[in-house]
C-alpha cells in the first residue's frame, strides 16, 4: 500500500493540538495483480508536549473509513468484503503512524 496524499498536521487554537482530516485521502495497492486507487476518510488529531529538551508526541487519535475504490487500467469499481475493508483500514492506520 503507498500513500498518495500526504498528512498536512495543523496547529489548532489549542495549545500543542495539531489536527488533519481528509474525505477522500487516496492509497494505491494492488488486488488481485490488479492496481486499485481506494479512498479513505481520514481524520487525525495528534497532541504534543514541549519540555526542555524539545517537543514530542505523547498520543494520537487516528480514525480511518474506508469509502470506495477503482482499478486503475479500466476504472471497474473495487468491491471488497467488509472484512477486507477492516484489514486495509488497520493497515492504512499504522501506515499513517509511521508517517507520523
Amino acid at each position: 500500500m503507498e500513500l498518495l496524499s500526504s498528512i498536512n498536521l495543523e496547529q489548532t487554537e489549542f495549545q500543542g493540538e495539531w489536527y488533519f482530516r481528509n474525505e477522500a485521502f487516496e492509497v494505491e495497492t494492488t488486488i488481485g495483480g490488479r492496481t486499485a486507487l481506494l479512498y479513505f476518510y481520514v481524520e487525525v488529531a495528534a497532541y504534543f508536549i514541549t519540555e526542555d529538551t524539545g517537543s514530542f508526541r505523547e498520543s494520537e487519535v487516528i480514525h480511518v473509513e474506508y469509502q470506495d475504490g477503482y482499478f486503475d487500467d479500466d476504472g471497474d469499481i473495487v468491491v471488497i468484503t467488509n472484512d477486507r475493508a477492516r484489514a486495509l483500514e488497520n493497515k492504512l492506520k499504522n501506515l499513517i503512524k509511521s508517517e507520523l
